[in-house]
């Protein structure tokens, strides 16, 4: 049933189920990110390191990405949390994205401070 949005678990009852092409979107969205990133030494555009020859095509194709790139994360990460509210309440997603995102995000600097890895100096 792979054309179905709703899976029978073993408990019998129904709910969605899930979509696997969402996820596939994220990790190629992911990998276009770094594409982009890593290619930036050959186009024309600003950049911290360049190399010495440069390509107009990939300048081009660089400037048509960059007007989809975040839109494109922006309407995945919506399609996403549509889907999750379908299988939640509005207050079990929020306390979710709580303790997956700004638990981890709050921590981050203070475990990764550089005063805390620079010798103490």
């Amino acid at each position: 049933m792979q054309g179905n949005a709703h899976a029978q678990p073993a408990g019998g009852i129904r709910g969605p189920a899930r979509l696997h092409y969402l996820d596939w979107l994220r990790v190629i969205a992911i990998l276009m990110v770094f594409l982009f990133h890593a290619v930036h030494v050959f186009d024309f555009g600003g950049w911290q390191i360049k190399n010495a020859e440069q390509s107009e095509i990939l300048t081009i194709v660089l400037t048509l990405l960059s007007l989809w790139g975040m839109p494109f994360f922006f309407l995945v990460a919506g399609a996403a949390s549509w889907f999750a509210l379908q299988r939640r309440t509005p207050r079990q997603y929020v306390m979710e994205r709580f303790k997956r995102l700004l638990i981890r995000t709050s921590s981050g600097p203070c475990c990764s401070h550089p005063s805390s890895t620079d010798g103490g100096g």
